[in-house]
C-alpha cells in the first residue's frame, strides 16, 4: 500500500531520538521519586509515633510545619534577592504579570 500526504506521518513515539526518550525517563523518574521519600515517611508516621511514644497529632503537626517552612524559606529567599537587587529585573517576584505577553 502506497501512502502519501497525511497518512505518512509518522508514528509520535518514533519521533524522539534514543536520547530524547532516555531523557525523558530520567526527567520522569527524579519527579516520581522526588518525594518518594516523604511518602514512605507518611506511611510510617503511625509506627514511629508508636515507638517514641509521641501523639499522632503533634507528629502531624510537625510533619505540616516542615513542609510549610521549606515552601516559606524559597519565598523569602526571592523576596530578600528582590530587595537586595531592586534594579535586576530578573530578580523580581514571581508573577504572572512578570512575563511575556503581560511582561512590560
Amino acid at each position: 500500500m502506497v501512502t502519501t500526504g497525511e497518512d505518512a506521518r509518522m508514528a509520535w513515539w518514533r519521533e524522539p531520538t534514543r536520547d530524547q526518550w532516555l531523557a525523558w525517563v530520567a526527567g520522569w523518574l527524579g519527579w516520581t521519586l522526588d518525594a518518594f521519600d516523604f511518602t514512605i515517611f507518611l506511611l510510617l508516621l503511625v509506627p514511629i509515633t508508636r515507638e517514641f511514644e509521641v501523639p499522632l497529632t503533634a507528629a502531624a503537626l510537625i510533619v505540616s510545619l516542615t513542609l510549610w517552612t521549606v515552601g516559606r524559606s524559597a519565598l523569602d529567599r526571592e523576596a530578600a534577592l528582590c530587595l537586595l537587587r531592586p534594579s535586576d529585573p530578573s530578580r523580581r517576584l514571581w508573577s504572572p504579570l512578570n512575563y511575556p505577553p503581560y511582561a512590560s
